[in-house]
């Protein structure tokens, strides 16, 4: 379990007790404790995308390191081969 997770699950925790204590308490502080776990919650997933698209950037440039040093090793990373593929590119 990563840390992210762990995090996750104590935050799901304390949240359950804040909604606990929301139903117990004066309509006034049970409406300022529903915002809050809204906002809360909100900010969480917020954090497990970002968490996500991290990890998806970092696969895809390991992949293109891989990609990149393959195509060296074959001998498709010369400047006169890149020149020809620049030139197609539109600016």
């Amino acid at each position: 379990m990563s840390q992210i997770e762990q995090s996750t699950d104590k935050l799901s925790a304390r949240l359950q007790d804040l909604e606990e204590l929301a139903r117990h308490a004066s309509p006034l502080d049970r409406l300022r404790l529903e915002r809050t776990i809204a906002i809360i919650q909100r900010a969480q997933l917020t954090i497990q995308r970002t968490y996500q698209t991290e990890q998806r950037a970092w696969e895809r440039m390991t992949q293109a390191k891989a990609t990149a040093q393959r195509l060296r090793v074959n001998g498709y990373g010369r400047r006169d081969r890149l020149w020809i593929i620049q030139k197609d590119i539109p600016k």
